[in-house]
């Protein structure tokens, strides 16, 4: 019994140290000088927690050995390197949603948004964010309710001085209409990517390629 209660001790241990790395990054303030620093990000199993990364950055100011836990308002980006791979975030306008069994809460607010395309006249944003959902069927009688998680993502596309939304939770025809309709004035573009082929699975493939031909159109 005290094996087994050492064993889940230090697993447990592991567990909280794994929960977090020191890598190196930098931030860029709001008068868009950018410092080298470190940076510290919560990390799951698969990963940086992407989830927790929009909302608090946490990195070391120049000169100090005191961590600094830094809100979107306050920075306009940050990146670093995990595993020999860079990643990227700008504090953006987002679409949040509160999902309740009384329905869903829109709402707009900052986050720290993952760098999709950056471009001299298009940028896309995107924003992880997880939700619950509710379904039926379980039980022995079928009436059984049961609760999974289900990750999704959510997209700022900056273009001609406004930000639209788009989120992948939604049905097929839904993304469609609001692809047409953000990108309204291009609609040479849309014929080239052929609007009708876009589903869940290359959403984000699909509006690389539309960011790519409207940069390279003006």
């Amino acid at each position: 019994m005290q094996k087994l209660l050492l064993l889940f001790l230090f697993s447990l241990t592991l567990t909280i140290l794994k929960a977090q790395k020191t890598v190196d990054g930098y931030y860029v303030r709001l008068k868009g000088d950018t410092v080298k620093t470190k940076i510290v990000i919560p990390v799951n199993w698969d990963g940086p927690d992407w989830e927790k990364l929009t909302t608090i950055a946490s990195f070391y100011p120049e000169n100090e050995d005191r961590i600094a836990y830094v809100k979107p308002e306050q920075i306009k980006a940050y990146g670093f390197t995990f595993k020999k791979k860079q990643y990227s975030l700008t504090s953006e306008l987002a679409a949040l949603f509160d999902y309740s069994f009384t329905g869903i809460n829109r709402t707009q607010g900052r986050k720290f948004m993952f760098n999709v395309f950056l471009g001299s006249q298009i940028n896309i944003f995107k924003l992880w964010h997880s939700k619950n959902r509710m379904t039926g069927g379980g039980g022995p009688d079928g009436t059984g309710m049961m609760m999974y998680s289900a990750t999704r993502s959510t997209y700022t596309i900056s273009l001609d001085n406004k930000s639209f939304f788009l989120t992948d939770d939604s049905n097929k025809k839904n993304i469609l209409k609001g692809i047409t309709s953000i990108f309204s004035s291009y609609p040479d573009v849309l014929s080239k990517v052929n609007v009708k082929s876009i589903s869940l699975s290359n959403l984000e493939a699909k509006l690389i390629e539309i960011a790519t031909l409207v940069n390279d159109a003006l």
